[in-house]
């Protein structure tokens, strides 16, 4: 199973150092108005520290230059954070029954979020990835019961529809098994429209209906839905970013290149193809 460059590579083997200098960075700073990385939590100094391997987590920092850290100060509702996920990346997971984690984002269309999780398949309930409310219409991402990635809306564009896509390499298909998934959601602030990108460069849906969308502003939720209110998700959530623009093909390559050679997703080509 080739790689990047024609690697052969496995979850687990090799890559581990990939630079942010080749994915995130070479979009510009300027473009970033949020960058959670599960392998910086407790490294700059002036966080909060790094807990514990299987630690609860209370505070994951924000590499943007907002420094806008998303947190949780309840005990029982924080996420785990353990250094042990794919290709021997950081992780933090979200139980599907309580944890959740928010902060206050401001990012107006066009704007774009991108996300490295392993997600659940064929969840008991809908499993929410992201969540913001303060936009005319929901940004929101998640995974229904019938394995389907929806980004966009709770009515459009639904990027994976069938369970096999939840696992890249092939696996088994049963739940705990999966590697992680891209999950990408373009919101372009021209016609109401948006993209959305399941493991793909280019745009599973290109210009899906998504309401009067002003892009993300207000509360957002990772791990569940309205601040804690409903639709929790059991996902293990590596990386998300969230930019001010929505990202050119040659920008998207950058991006996807520096993900799936980090967290060892195999090769990614122009039609969207992981190999």
């Amino acid at each position: 199973m080739a790689g990047i460059g024609g690697v052969q590579t496995r979850p687990s083997w090799g890559n581990a150092g990939v630079s942010a200098l080749a994915g995130p960075v070479a979009l510009g700073f300027a473009n970033i108005a949020l960058w959670l990385d599960a392998g910086a939590i407790g490294l700059r100094f002036g966080d909060a520290a790094s807990p514990a391997r299987g630690g609860k987590l209370s505070s994951w920092p924000d590499l943007s230059t907002n420094n806008t850290p998303f947190v949780q100060n309840t005990a029982a509702n924080q996420p785990t954070f353990t250094d042990l996920g794919a290709n021997q990346q950081p992780k933090v997971t979200f139980d599907g029954s309580a944890s959740f984690m928010t902060a206050t984002v401001v990012a107006a269309a066009p704007c774009s979020i991108f996300l490295v999780a392993k997600l659940p398949i064929a969840p008991s309930g809908q499993s929410t990835l992201f969540n913001s409310t303060g936009a005319s219409v929901i940004p929101i991402g998640f995974v229904a019961t019938n394995s389907n990635v929806t980004v966009g809306n709770t009515a459009n564009l639904i990027p994976g529809t069938v369970t096999s896509q939840l696992i890249p390499y092939g696996g088994s298909g049963v739940v705990g098994t999966q590697e992680p998934s891209i999950v990408g959601l373009d919101i372009t602030g021209a016609g109401n429209l948006g993209n959305d990108y399941f493991n793909s460069l280019t745009a599973t849906h290109a210009g899906g209906a998504i309401g009067a969308n002003t892009g993300f502003s207000g509360v957002m939720t990772i791990g569940a839905q309205n601040a804690g209110g409903s639709n929790f998700a059991a996902i293990d959530l590596y990386e998300l970013i969230i930019f001010t623009v929505n990202p050119t093909l040659a920008q998207r390559t950058t991006l996807f290149s520096y993900f799936a050679q980090k967290y060892n997703l195999g090769s990614v080509g122009i039609a969207g193809a992981f190999s």
